[in-house]
């Protein structure tokens, strides 16, 4: 077995680095998978048996409604060499990274793995939603070549060590993290966007590296795509977000600028699959994860991707 995992420098990357070492991880430093040429001769030489994609554009609410255009072309040229090369090369193993931020907009609760494509993703991030969905195109296109398994996770709002921590480009709870921060050293209002009744279920990286080296040791079910999600229950507002970072920070002047929209209200996912594919996974809570990634942060400052 030879694997080979694309974007290995980011968060998900970083965290599945650290319980599986020998796994060969490629960065944007590597290899440019905007361009099939250099893709494939990258890839050739590598000669995978297995290859998980993580690389993707990225970025959080205000990046993608400032960049529909970008987000939608990168993604889906990103995809499509990675998904050729894939191809060409005869590599038989696939797992791919989409998000639950590109279901539907107007959907039946909880979300089910079956409504990726039924109907229109919400406006503020359809570039980035449309790039990523077909993705799971894609892999059911493979799926019907003999002896291929491609498949998708689809995991909700990631979060953890290695994130990037910039303040507009950032997902939200990063970008939180660093305002609280900011706003504590200089004694300024930690100012958040919108009004934080959005609801969201978030995934600790640690936990999601956990179930990408199961699904590539242990698991050859022919599910194409898998959603990653804490449970329904688990869906938390931004607000409490907000409040959970400024405690543990121990900064609590907060202010709320409702100029800004939320976004997507919310997007409760079911993650009954997952959960029959690993019975006995058990996710760590968001009190967990929040001290752990702060903790983190506040020693790794300098250093960290801001």
């Amino acid at each position: 077995m030879r694997v080979i995992v694309t974007g290995g420098s980011g968060l998900v990357g970083k965290n599945l680095q650290e319980i599986c070492p020998n796994f060969i991880y490629l960065s944007s430093k590597d290899c440019d998978l905007l361009k099939y040429n250099e893709t494939l001769n990258f890839f050739k030489k590598l000669k995978a048996t297995h290859v998980i994609h993580l690389a993707a554009k990225v970025g959080g609410l205000y990046m993608n409604l400032e960049h529909n255009f970008e987000m939608l072309h990168d993604n889906l040229l990103i995809n499509m060499n990675v998904m050729k090369v894939c191809k060409e090369l005869n590599v038989k193993n696939f797992i791919g990274c989409l998000s639950t931020c590109i279901f539907p907009d107007n959907v039946k609760y909880p979300i089910t793995e079956e409504q990726l494509h039924n109907g229109e993703p919400h406006k503020s991030n359809e570039g980035y939603a449309y790039g990523k969905r077909m993705l799971d195109v894609f892999c059911r296109q493979m799926n019907k070549l003999d002896g291929y398994t491609y498949r998708c996770i689809i995991p909700t709002n990631i979060y953890g060590k290695y994130d990037n921590f910039h303040l507009k480009h950032s997902h939200v709870i990063p970008g939180l993290i660093h305002k609280c921060y900011l706003a504590k050293k200089n004694g300024t209002p930690f100012k958040v966007m919108g009004t934080g009744k959005a609801l969201r279920q978030f995934i600790y990286a640690g936990d999601l590296a956990m179930i990408v080296r199961h699904l590539v040791h242990f698991y050859d079910g022919k599910e194409t795509n898998i959603i990653c999600s804490v449970s329904e229950e688990e869906e938390v507002s931004i607000k409490s977000i907000v409040e959970k970072i400024a405690e543990i920070m121990e900064y609590n002047n907060i202010e709320y600028d409702t100029s800004y929209g939320d976004g997507q209200y919310k997007k409760t996912v079911s993650n009954e699959k997952i959960k029959s594919i690993m019975p006995s996974l058990v996710f760590r809570n968001i009190d967990y994860g929040l001290h752990k990634i702060i903790k983190w942060f506040c020693e790794n400052y300098e250093n960290i991707r801001k």
